[in-house]
């Protein structure tokens, strides 16, 4: 079991402009779901009762947006949870890059649950890992 938290740019941008996380990608689509749970008090995550509030937002989801703040990833491995951080940003970045076009093509949820099952599967969260380990070697 693992957790991250990040401060990812575009993620922290969406929330900032109260713009749920959504899906619009496969890969993101492994991470988020059809929507990302927000954490909606603004500050740090100090205390237990914040950090409860934190984890009832998150609930079965693997990642919990902290509105104007970051992101809480949590997965089965190290591997996965890097990954998913990753891909959640770029996912927040594609969202974000076709909501300045128009309205973005949301995925449909059996699309989703296809497309999770598959990553799974495939075990494209190992691929990604195994790609950026050989990235550092270069």
């Amino acid at each position: 079991m693992a957790v991250a938290h990040t401060h990812s740019p575009m993620v922290v941008t969406l929330s900032i402009a109260g713009i749920p996380l959504r899906t619009v990608e496969n890969q993101g689509a492994s991470i988020i779901g059809s929507q990302a749970p927000v954490f909606e008090q603004y500050g740090l995550v100090d205390s237990f009762e914040l950090g409860y509030g934190v984890a009832d937002t998150l609930g079965d989801h693997n990642i919990c947006v902290l509105k104007s703040h970051g992101n809480i990833v949590v997965g089965g491995s190290i591997e996965e949870v890097c990954v998913w951080t990753m891909w959640a940003e770029k996912a927040a970045r594609y969202q974000y890059q076709a909501m300045l076009l128009g309205e973005p093509h949301w995925y449909p949820d059996k699309e989703i649950a296809k497309m999770v099952q598959q990553q799974l599967k495939g075990k494209g969260h190992i691929r990604t890992w195994n790609y950026y380990k050989w990235k550092l070697s270069q």
